[in-house]
Parts: C-alpha cells; sequence; structure tokens
C-alpha cells in the first residue's frame, strides 16, 4: 500500500475518478475498488478543448472492395470520433448506399472492380447533393497522371495507402476545415 496506493490514486483522480482500499484486517486480504466516469471519447474531447463540436460526427463512405480495408478504414474513423460509416465495395454498390446516405467525407479506393475510382468521382460530383461532400482518394498508384484525372474529377485529396491513423487525422481535419466555420483551433484528437 507504499507508494503504488499513491500513485494508483493520482492517476485515478486524473481521469475524474476515485480509488479506495478494505481490509478486515492482517491475513484478511485487501479489496480496491476504482471508479471511473463514464463519458463518451467525443465528450471527452470536447471538454478538455481538442477539437469544436462539428469535428466529432461525421458521415462517413468508405468505398474499397478489399475486404481488409472495409473492417480497418471503419474501424480507425471510429477511433477519431463517433462517426456513422458506411460501406461500399464497389462501385454499384456505393451509388445504392449514396441514395439513402449523403455523407460529409467519402474514403474512396480508385481499383474498384467494376468501375474506375475517378469515374466514380465524376458520377459523384454531378450529384447535386453530393456538392459539398469531402472525397479523398485513397490508392497505391503513386502516379502524376493519375493524381492530375482525380483532381480533375473532383477529388479533394490524393492520399497514398497505406492508411494510418495519422493520415485519417489529417483528413478529417482538413475535412472540418472545409465544411465548418469553427472559430477554435483545431488540435489533433489523443
Amino acid at each position: 500500500m507504499g507508494i503504488g496506493l499513491a500513485l494508483a490514486r493520482q492517476i485515478v483522480e486524473q481521469h475524474g475518478g476515485t480509488i479506495t482500499a478494505h481490509s478486515d484486517g492482517i491475513g484478511q486480504g485487501s479489496e480496491f475498488s476504482v471508479r471511473l466516469p463514464i463519458i463518451r471519447p467525443d465528450e471527452f474531447r470536447r471538454e478538455r478543448g481538442l477539437v469544436c463540436d462539428s469535428f466529432l460526427s461525421r458521415r462517413v463512405l468508405v468505398i474499397d472492395d478489399n475486404r481488409s480495408s472495409q473492417f480497418l478504414l471503419p474501424t480507425l474513423v471510429g477511433r477519431l470520433g463517433s462517426h456513422e460509416v458506411r460501406v461500399g465495395g464497389s462501385a454499384e454498390e456505393s451509388l445504392r448506399v449514396l441514395e439513402d446516405f449523403d455523407p460529409d467525407l467519402i474514403l474512396l479506393d480508385l481499383g474498384l472492380p467494376d468501375l474506375s475510382g475517378i469515374e466514380l468521382a465524376r458520377i459523384i460530383r454531378n450529384k447535386e447533393s453530393l456538392a459539398n461532400t469531402y472525397l479523398v482518394a485513397l490508392t497505391g498508384y503513386e502516379d502524376d497522371e493519375i493524381r492530375r484525372a482525380a483532381e480533375e474529377a473532383g477529388i479533394n485529396e490524393y492520399r497514398i495507402k497505406p492508411v494510418s491513423i495519422e493520415m485519417l487525422r489529417e483528413i478529417f481535419e482538413g475535412l472540418h476545415l472545409r465544411l465548418t466555420k469553427c472559430d477554435e483551433p483545431v488540435r489533433a484528437c489523443e
């Protein structure tokens, strides 16, 4: 119960919790109780001033035919806040999703099985309801010609895979700055 309990108490209290210790006496063992408040990640970030409210809840469409990416990208996006994420594995499936889902952000693989991501971007940009959607190409193609074609198709950002949490954080910061008029500075989420 020496320094260990004091250190544990300090850590728990820094998180807004309490820690207590109880024993019925020598040889009876000890019981330690840690109580921590339940708080959603976006509430914690807002309380700490990490981001303004509008950065925290976005609608995101992941368009990628790779099953690993269909799992990984929504998982990583979820680590950045309380976002609604949907997935399309092909251009056709994604267009069906877009019939009743108006995303703020589309993460688009350029190598789709039924239509190129660039062609799909052109279709998306021709839909009036998606005019302000932030469109990001996530691709393995490091090619200036493809990059130019993506830009001409209305893609806002061109990113090279593999995707990392840091890359997604930068994408969300770009989206935030484009879609909001928040006066607070944007700081990266921890």
